[in-house]
C-alpha cells in the first residue's frame, strides 16, 4: 500500500470511528482548514477524499478535533516517570488505543467520555477553557485536550520527520467521565500561585520631575495599556477591590489599584516602565530593549516638556522635536498595537 493510500485510509478509519478529523500541513501540527468552523460539525466523507484520495500531491498530516462525540485526548510529555506512575494509578486509561508521539518522548491516550472534563470558563474567549496542563515536577506533564484543540495522529509526520506510531493499535475506550484522574492530578500538581509584582512609592499624579525615570513612574498602568497601546477595545471590567481587568484576547490582564499589573498567560507584571516595554516590545525587562527610549517615550505621551532632559544622540531614538517637545510619539504611534 503506498502511502497516500494509507493516509486516506486511516483518514476514513478514523471517521467511521465517530472521530473529526482534520487536515494538518504537512509534517507540522497546524490545521490546513479554517478549523474553527468544525468544532461543531465534522468534514463529511466527501471532504475527506478531497484531502487525502484526490490525486494531488500535497500528503497531509491526519488530526483529529476534540470534544465531537466525547472525544478527549490525555498527552503525556516529556516522560521522565510518569507514564508508569499513571499506569498504576489508572490502569484503565492503558487497555484501549495508545499512540507514540512523534517527537519519540510522548504518548497520546485518545478516550470516548459520557461527560467531557469542566476546566473552568476562558474569560477571553467566552467559552468553557478547552484544555488543562499538569506539569509533575521533574516527572512530565499530562495535558487533556477536550474541546478546541487537536491531536496529530498515526501515521503523520512529525516536524522532526519522525512518524507517529501505535504502541497499541486498539479500539478507543470509552469512559464514563475523567473526574478521578482529574482530582489526582490537581493533588500532585497543584497549580503554582504567582504574586504580582507591585511596585512601591510611585507618584500618583504627574507633578516636577528630576529626571524621566520619575516621569515614566508617574504613569498609569491603565492609561498605558488602554489609551496609548490601545490594548483591549475600551472594554475592562472594574472589580470591587479597584482591580481592573483589560478584555480582549490578552490571556487574563489585569491593573491593580496601587498602579501595578500583571499579565497571566504571560506570567509577566510590574509598574509602568514595565508596562510600556511589554506593550511595545513583549517583554518586561526595559533595559533589554532601549531603555532611554522608553523613558523618552513614556515623557513624550505624558506630554512633559523634554527638551529639558535632552542628551546627543537621543534624536536618533525617537521622532520628537526637542525644541517643540509635542506629542508626536503619541500622534504617530497611538494605536499601533490595537
Amino acid at each position: 500500500m503506498d502511502l497516500k493510500t494509507k493516509f486516506y485510509k486511516s483518514a476514513l478509519h478514523y471517521y467511521e470511528e465517530g472521530l473529526n478529523v482534520c487536515p494538518v500541513l504537512p509534517g507540522t501540527k497546524k490545521p490546513a482548514i479554517e478549523w474553527q468552523e468544525y468544532f461543531d460539525r465534522r468534514l463529511a466523507p466527501t471532504e475527506l477524499d478531497h484531502y487525502w484520495n484526490n490525486g494531488h500531491d500535497t500528503l497531509f498530516n491526519i488530526g483529529i478535533i476534540h470534544g465531537y462525540n466525547g472525544s478527549v485526548s490525555i498527552d503525556i510529555d516529556h516522560d521522565n516517570g510518569i507514564w508508569d506512575i499513571l499506569k498504576a494509578e489508572f490502569p484503565e486509561l492503558f487497555k484501549g488505543r495508545i499512540e507514540l508521539s512523534g517527537s519519540g518522548n510522548g504518548y497520546h491516550i485518545p478516550l470516548f467520555l459520557d461527560s467531557l472534563p469542566d476546566f473552568g470558563h476562558d474569560s477571553n474567549k467566552d467559552r468553557p477553557r478547552g484544555n488543562k496542563t499538569w506539569k509533575v515536577e521533574d516527572k512530565g506533564s499530562v495535558n487533556i485536550r477536550a474541546r478546541w484543540s487537536q491531536t496529530v495522529v498515526p501515521p503523520s509526520f512529525h516536524p522532526s520527520g519522525k512518524q507517529y506510531l501505535f504502541i497499541q493499535k486498539k479500539p478507543i475506550t470509552r469512559l464514563s467521565n475523567l473526574d478521578c484522574l482529574i482530582d489526582w492530578l490537581d493533588k500532585i500538581a497543584p497549580p503554582k500561585r504567582r504574586k504580582p509584582y507591585r511596585p512601591k512609592n510611585v507618584p500618583s499624579k504627574p507633578g516636577i520631575y528630576n529626571n524621566l525615570l520619575e516621569v515614566a513612574r508617574s504613569l498609569s498602568c491603565f492609561d498605558i495599556f488602554t489609551k496609548n497601546f490601545q490594548l483591549g477595545n475600551n472594554q475592562f471590567t472594574e472589580y470591587p477591590n479597584g482591580e481592573i481587568k483589560i478584555h480582549g484576547d490578552l490571556g487574563g490582564l489585569f491593573v491593580f489599584p496601587d498602579n501595578g499589573w500583571y499579565h497571566h498567560e504571560s506570567e509577566q507584571g510590574g509598574g509602568p516602565i514595565e508596562a510600556w516595554a511589554w506593550a511595545r516590545f513583549g517583554t518586561i525587562d526595559a533595559k533589554k530593549e532601549n531603555f532611554r527610549q522608553i523613558l523618552l517615550e513614556m515623557a513624550a505621551y505624558a506630554g512633559v516638556p523634554i527638551a529639558q532632559f535632552y542628551k546627543p544622540g537621543d534624536e536618533k531614538l525617537v521622532n520628537i522635536d526637542y525644541r517643540n517637545s509635542e506629542r508626536v510619539w503619541e500622534e504617530q504611534y497611538a494605536g499601533y498595537w490595537s
